[in-house]
């Protein structure tokens, strides 16, 4: 089986072909080893899987905040006051510190302006 894989290289990004064993390994051209994503970038990274499903919670209530401040066009300053937050705390989002949002929080920033968060439960694979 074939994929491309976008490989991050300085000035830009390079594309190549990789070839996927039965193990979910895969090898590029270059003979690198590709492990394939759980689907849980936090599970690859070798937390357990409780702490893996909350971050992957946390990080995409973020990322969901970050896509509302993009598509409104608006500053930290304004974004702020929107999610009735200190700017610092708009710009720890930015910054990825995962760490000090819980799932409340963030939950409660995306409801005043607006935003309904849906949550999703499926049996773990």
């Amino acid at each position: 089986m074939k994929h491309n894989v976008c490989r991050k290289r300085a000035g830009g990004h390079s594309v190549f072909s990789v070839n996927n064993d039965s193990r979910g390994v895969m090898m590029g051209k270059k003979g690198e080893h590709i492990t394939e994503s759980s689907g849980n970038v936090f599970a690859d990274l070798g937390f357990d899987r409780h702490e893996a499903e909350n971050l992957l919670v946390r990080a995409r209530l973020m990322a969901a905040i970050k896509a509302y401040i993009e598509s409104e066009g608006i500053t930290q300053r304004e974004a702020a006051e929107r999610f009735n937050v200190a700017q610092p705390r708009i710009s720890e989002i930015y910054q990825g510190k995962i760490e000090l949002f819980s799932a409340d929080k963030l939950i409660n920033m995306l409801a005043r302006v607006g935003r309904h968060v849906e949550i999703s439960i499926n049996e773990a694979a």
